[in-house]
Formats: structure tokens, sequence, C-alpha cells
């Protein structure tokens, strides 16, 4: 929305177009800047929009228009106004709200989605005499003091406003409000002639209608009457059978409202009867606004008007004034707002004064820019209201969107600030890391110097630990050996499989292994070479001879080979028992005398 100094002000009419741009000097104070008025002519086939779009656009032009708010005005003829009596308790503003909606869909004739409405709380107090009982049996009236709260509600068809603000949008311009007439004439009878202790009868004579309002010290009365200028000129025109542009022009040549009891009759028969016309028309309407009247008085409990102000177009025929006066008994006067403005040197004062009654709505809408608006009922499309609602959040979208972009620059600066921390922290870490890794290098270097003399040192206590085994196992042979038999040699190998030794084979015949004498030669010792390249003993051979009774000396043998398999968990065996192989030779030219060699497996592996 645009913030200037300046707006401009359009009322449409049934049949007219009024245009005024009012500025507003830093001193204070209203002036109307220009001024323009078109009567509307409406071409075949042409629909409102287009004829308001011709004219305006025509007004635009020729009028020096410069403001880009507008406030616009419609005529009341097609809106609805109902002023209702709401319950004591009200509760929040959202179920006040509630409340006046569902009382306006109940009363309007059109579904509330198809019209542009607004209301406005009217808060009523006042003093009440009401009967009592005394004390003694009298009856006393006393005075009470009540109170209620009204609405009144405005409505039109969105087709009927819709169509007006978009030609006016459309042009670049921005619709600030949407007024019923007799909205904008009422508040500017309020800020000209109408005192907030008095109760005012204001009556808004336009072309196809007329717009009664009850101004009663806080409290709000409207109505719409379907008598209005165009009435007399029906009747006009059904009264000497003519048309009615022609109709319209006898009643601004000749038309006045004929005056009641015995008064001269005008020389012109034709102003004689258009008169009469006029006033029989006046009086139907006379009876309506009676009847308004009476319903706000016995209804709504509003005071009885003090006076009249006349406006409207309808309201300038001659005698007007006398006939109000003459009926309702009250003062009757035009009501004059253009006191409350300063007018330009720009504005045509000759056509301002002669539309002047029928132009006074422009004025009660430039008052609402110096926020004097006693009656604040807008029908603003509900279109426009969703923009208005979005430019005033703009503000604090763009506001959320600072605070998010600003958010996001802080936390991206935070990530950065971090991230250095982080890649100082790691680069630290780093260098910490190849410390430890040289020291754990170095570590690992004295644990394998560690674990190589610790190697060094088990070997040798693996050494020490053997150092008595050969001597448990000497032991062991020599408690299981029969006492016919005896050893002449004891000797080892390595992993190699032990040969057969009545061949003459050696157990590896390679220099270095160990190598077997032939069975003919007992007391032959085997020689052992390079004796480190053995790395453990796993079987031990027992060469040796025995005598016995038998012819071969086999008993004795079989006996020691069958002690050396038995063990006991007190005595475990050296040996291997599943696997015990044995040679045995008898020794020719000695009586019962053999020759054996036992090879014997161990259980555990020896070092040499």
């Amino acid at each position: 929305m645009t913030k200037e100094n300046k707006v401009l002000t359009i009322d449409i009419g049934g049949e007219n177009l009024k245009m005024a741009e009012f500025h507003f000097p830093e001193n204070g104070g209203m002036v109307m800047h220009a001024f323009a008025f078109r009567k509307m002519v409406r071409e075949e086939g042409e629909s409102s929009r287009d004829m308001f779009s011709r004219y305006y656009n025509e007004l635009i032009a020729e009028g020096g228009f410069t403001a880009t708010n507008v406030r616009l005005s419609l005529s009341a003829q097609n809106s609805f106004q109902r002023l209702s009596k709401l319950p004591p308790v009200l509760g929040s503003r959202d179920a006040i709200d509630r409340l006046i909606e569902f009382e306006a869909s109940q009363t309007m004739p059109y579904a509330i989605e198809d019209i542009e409405w607004g209301y406005q709380l009217l808060y009523h107090e006042w003093d009440e005499m009401v009967p009592e009982e005394q004390e003694d049996g009298s009856i006393a009236e006393i005075s009470v003091h009540r109170s209620e709260n009204e609405a009144l509600f405005i409505a039109m068809k969105s087709d009927d406003v819709v169509p007006f603000t978009e030609v006016i949008e459309d042009s670049g311009k921005v619709v600030l409000s949407v007024d019923a007439a007799p909205v904008a004439l009422f508040n500017a009878a309020m800020a000209a002639q109408i005192k907030d202790d008095e109760c005012a009868l204001l009556v808004n004579i336009g072309g196809g209608a007329t717009s009664l309002m009850i101004a009663d010290k806080h409290r709000v009365f409207l109505r719409n009457i379907p008598t209005a200028g165009e009435s007399v000129t029906a009747q006009i025109a059904r009264e000497f059978s003519i048309d009615n542009n022609q109709a319209e022009d006898f009643k601004r040549r000749y038309g006045f409202v004929a005056l009641g009891g015995a008064y001269e009759e005008p020389e012109s028969e034709l102003a004689s009867k258009i008169s009469k016309i006029t006033r029989n028309v006046m009086t139907r309407l006379h009876g309506e606004i009676s009847r308004s009247v009476s319903l706000w008085r016995a209804q709504h409990g509003g005071s009885a008007p003090t006076r009249i102000l006349l406006a409207g177009g309808g309201s300038t025929m001659q005698y007007t004034t006398e006939f109000f006066n003459e009926k309702l008994r009250i003062p009757a006067e035009y009501l004059n707002t253009f006191p409350l403005i300063g007018i330009g040197s720009g504005v045509d004062k000759n056509l301002l004064q002669s539309v002047a009654p029928m132009s006074q709505a422009l004025i009660g809408l430039g008052l609402r820019e110096l926020g004097h608006a006693p009656l604040d009922i807008s029908l603003l499309p509900k279109v426009i209201k969703k923009q208005f609602d979005l430019n005033s959040r703009k503000p604090f979208l763009y506001a959320a969107v600072g605070t998010l972009i600003s958010s996001l620059l802080i936390f991206v600066f935070g990530l950065m600030l971090l991230r250095t921390h982080e890649q100082n922290r790691v680069a630290a870490i780093q260098q910490d890391v190849v410390k430890a890794e040289n020291e754990t290098r170095k570590i690992q270097q004295l644990n394998n110097e560690l674990l190589n003399l610790q190697g060094q040192f088990d070997e040798s206590m693996n050494f020490l630990r053997d150092r008595n085994t050969w001597a448990r196992m000497i032991s062991e042979i020599q408690r299981k050996m029969p006492a016919n038999v005896w050893l002449v040699a004891l000797e080892y190998d390595g992993d190699r499989k032990l040969n057969t030794v009545d061949t003459g084979e050696s157990l590896g015949g390679e220099e270095g292994e160990m190598n077997l004498n032939k069975a003919d030669n007992p007391n032959k010792r085997m020689s052992l070479k390079n004796i480190s390249n053995l790395q453990n003993i796993t079987k031990v051979r027992l060469v040796g001879y025995a005598r016995d009774s038998h012819d071969d000396g086999g008993a004795s043998i079989n006996a020691f080979i069958e002690a050396l398999r038995k063990e006991s968990p007190e005595a475990p065996s050296f040996f291997d028992v599943n696997n015990v192989n044995l040679n045995r030779n008898r020794v020719d030219g000695v009586y019962n005398l053999s020759y054996f060699e036992i090879i014997l497996t161990l259980k555990e592996q020896l070092r040499k």
C-alpha cells in the first residue's frame, strides 16, 4: 500500500460518476485538489463494468488525478443493512465474529460466499423507568440502568463490487476501502452538522433509492427505501405517455413539490401536473420514512428525530424542505459538509456547486484519511483483503527471511570456524600421531628385542628343563628291563624315520645324521656328526642282548617291551606305547643269546 498525502475518492451512483482528489497539508485539514462529474449513459449491450470503465478512464485522463490510493463508495440501491441485538455475554472477539456471521447468513438473501460484507459493534446504554412494588404495597416507578450490544452489518453482492474495484486496480491504483454511499455520507454529516447528543434524521434521495439514516447519539440505524428520483420520472412518463429521457427532462425543467393546502397554482399546467406527481411520490416516501422511524423507536428503543437533513440529487427539487417540515413536523434543512474542506484553485466551482447535494459522500470518503469515521464498515472484496493481509505480513516475512539468512550465515561462519578449529586440532593430533607412531616403532623394536632375548632365554630354559629327562628315561628303561636283558647302546635321531639295523642301512645316510651298525657287530657304537643340525629328538633306539632259557630268548625281550608299554598315572611313560618297533636276531655261535633293536617313539619331542 502506497503511503502518500493525497487520496482519490470515487462515488458511483445509479446514473452518475463523481470523482475528487483530496490533499492533506502538513498543517492539517483537507483540500479538494481536483473534481470531476459525469452522467453515465449505458450503451446497448454494455455491462455495468464496461460502462464504468469507459467513464472512469475518461475522467482519469481529463481530470488530472495523480493520487494512487483510492477510496470508493457505491450506491446503496443493491445493498442490504440490518441492525441486530446481541446477547449480553459476548465472549471473545472470535465468538462475536462467528455470531454475527451466523446472523448475517440467516438474514441476508444471498449465500455469504457470494457477498462482500462488514459490520460494526455498537454499545447502547440507557435509563429505563420500571414499576416496582414498595413496602407499603404501593407501586412506584424507579430508574434502572440498562445496556446492550448491537451489530450493524451491511452487505452487497460481490458481482456489484468486484467489477468496479478490478477496473480501478487495472489502472494501477490501490483501493483502500469500499463504502456503501450512506456510510460515507453519514460520516461526513457526523463531522459537519450532527451533534453527539442529538437524534437526527438523514435522508439521501438518490436516483434509484432513498437512503435513510438515523444518528441517535452513538447509535445508527440504516434503511433503503426504493422510492426516489427515478420514481418521479417513471410516474411522469406514465402520466404523459413519454419515454424516460423526456420525462427526466420535464422533471428537471418543471418539477417541484406541490405545497399542500390553499396555494396558488403555477401558470404552467404542465408544471402543475408534474408538481402534483412529485408530491404524490414524496408522500409515499414520507410514509416509508415515518414507518422506519416508528420501527426504530418501537424495536430498538430509539429516540425521536429532532431534525431532518436532506441530501442527494432528488432533494434539490423546490419546496422539498417545506414538504418534509410540514409532514414530519420537525425542522428540515439541507446537509452541507463543504465547510469541512478547502477547495483548490483547479476545481471547477460552478460544476461543483451544481452537483454539490449529490457529491457529499466524497467528503466522507476523504475523512477516512484523517481517521474520522464513526461508522467504519468497508465492503472491500475478499481478494483485496487477502492482498492487504499479505502486504501487512511482508515486513514480518522479510524479517523472517532476513533472520533465516542471518542465521544461515552465522551457521556457515560457525561451521567455518569449527572447520578451521578442527583442522588445527586434526593437524595437532596428526603430529601427536606421528610422534606416537615413532614411539610405537621404538617400543615395537625394543619389544622385538625383548622377545628375541625372551626366546633365547626360553630356549635355554627348555634345555635346562630337559637336562634331567635323559636320566629319568634311562632310569625308567633300567627299572622295566628284565634281569637277563642288557643294553649295549641307546641312540636317538632327528625328525627322520629310523631304518632297521639288520640291513646295515643308516637312518639318514647323509653326513651329520645317525648311522646304525649292523647287528653282527654289537660293540660298535653309532657315530653322530654335526649334531647341531638335529633340532628335535622324536625317537630313541635301544640296542642290546637277551639271554633266555628258551631257544631264542624271545620271552625276555617281549616282557621288556610289554613293560615299556605299561604306564600308570603315578608313573607315566616317556614313550608312545602304540608305536614300538622291534627287530630281533639270534646271535650265531652263542647259546640262548639274542640281539635286539627296539625303536621307541617319544610322546614329547626332546631337544638334542
